[in-house]
């Protein structure tokens, strides 16, 4: 498959199907194990780029903000993700839900390929792949400073929020914090 698409999935079922694509991008926990994180046992596997950061879409509170497992995404991971990226090959982005992290890797590739003053239908387009996206505000922060967007990538995700995505975000942190212990 090298038609330049994109798709947006969670890890159970990117696991599945691994070998339908050119190039995958897996966004994991940092203390995901190897063993949890996508594997080929065959030749010729597709590309693959694991990055590893938590589904926050700010930092965790002081003194919880220096640990290692809650290690937000970097300018790093971001440039890494926009410079894997090849329009004319397939492309699955997937993390554990496929909702936040990877939708909001799968924004930030879109509105590069679409260039600037796009960053509406980037959105538009990821919503058409993804209906149920939650992109990570964190990542569009990162995006719109990586890509000189002003601002107008978090703008295009806030525009589209409603109370059951805002209800999502909190339950996300919530989640992280209760499973990390921070109080």
């Amino acid at each position: 498959m090298t038609d330049g698409s994109i798709t947006i999935a969670p890890f159970p079922w990117a696991r599945r199907k691994k070998r339908s694509f050119d190039r995958i991008i897996g966004c994991y926990d940092p203390d995901t194990r190897s063993k949890k994180i996508i594997r080929f046992h065959r030749p010729n596997p597709p590309d693959l780029l694991v990055l590893k950061f938590v589904d926050l879409d700010e930092p965790a509170p002081a003194p919880h903000d220096i640990r290692p497992e809650l290690r937000l995404p970097s300018v790093d991971d971001l440039k890494a993700a926009l410079a894997f990226d090849r329009e004319d090959a397939s492309l699955l982005i997937h993390c554990h839900a496929g909702i936040s992290r990877s939708t909001a890797i799968a924004l930030a590739i879109l509105s590069q390929r679409l260039g600037p003053g796009k960053e509406s239908e980037a959105m538009d387009e990821l919503l058409r792949i993804r209906p149920e996206a939650v992109p990570n505000l964190h990542i569009m922060r990162l995006a719109d400073a990586i890509l000189d967007r002003a601002g107008r990538l978090l703008g295009a995700v806030l525009e589209c929020e409603t109370p059951e995505k805002t209800e999502r975000r909190t339950q996300n942190r919530e989640g992280y914090f209760d499973y990390y212990d921070i109080r």
